[in-house]
């Protein structure tokens, strides 16, 4: 049977109004709907975020041959922490870490903080930064680098007791949508010394809230505190747990 196209219409809202999505960085976390067309917050700083091959130094304005590739392999090793050791703490796309994952790292480990802001927002480093980056970290004593990403996914489904909130400024304050936000994190070990690396990534952190009109900003800003601490005690964890030894 054939649908009326006003039947059609009301159904595709429904489904616009019972699910939404939106993922942004850890380094530029504010509340969505106050970005820019770029996904930019006003006033954050956000450049964008550095990539891999920032990171891990692959130089891509060289050619690559399948000598080099069988060298990398044979010359391959895993990246270790030390505990009690000292390492240098970046953030993609933030100018200095979040202070929760300072924190969290720096109970097992002796932590200075770099910047993680790319020199061009959307353009590759490739070798250069990582060679500065470890240059940097050499001259202060610090034989590791921890370069971590995170991502910030939610989902909103809208509740039935938005459909009832005749009066605009009590209907603000009824509990209408259900807000399922998680976070994932990936964080790469460098060997200063050989630039060996290990690259690790723990599972989703999933967390939900309700929220009304006059509070989904809040709502949503809480969430992201929250999931971020507990992705930062998690991602530190596996890193003590299954990526350091002891001298």
């Amino acid at each position: 049977m054939k649908l009326p196209s006003l039947a059609v219409a009301g159904a595709l809202a429904a489904l616009v109004l019972l699910s939404g999505c939106h993922t942004r960085s850890i380094s530029n976390s504010d509340y969505p709907e106050h970005s820019n067309r770029y996904g930019q917050r006003p006033g954050n700083g956000y450049r964008g975020e550095l990539t891999e091959v920032d990171v891990l130094g692959v130089d891509t304005a060289q050619p690559i041959t399948e000598g080099d590739i069988v060298s990398a392999l044979e010359n391959a090793g895993d990246a270790r922490l030390v505990r009690g050791g000292r390492l240098l703490l970046v953030q993609s796309g933030a100018p200095r870490p979040d202070a929760e994952m300072s924190e969290a790292m720096g109970r097992y480990f002796t932590v200075a903080e770099f910047s993680g802001v790319p020199a061009d927002a959307g353009m590759g480093q490739g070798a250069s930064y990582n060679k500065q980056l470890r240059f940097m970290a050499g001259r202060g004593g610090y034989e590791t680098i921890v370069c971590y990403w995170g991502v910030l996914e939610s989902a909103r489904e809208n509740k039935a007791t938005k459909a009832v909130s005749w009066v605009p400024i009590l209907g603000g304050a009824v509990p209408d949508e259900k807000q399922t936000m998680r976070i994932r994190l990936r964080a790469a070990i460098i060997d200063v010394r050989t630039n060996r690396w290990t690259m690790v990534t723990t599972p989703p952190v999933i967390s939900s809230n309700l929220s009304a009109l006059y509070t989904r900003r809040n709502t949503d800003q809480c969430l992201v505190k929250e999931l971020k601490a507990k992705g930062y005690q998690e991602l530190a964890k596996i890193l003590v747990d299954s990526y350091t030894t002891t001298r």
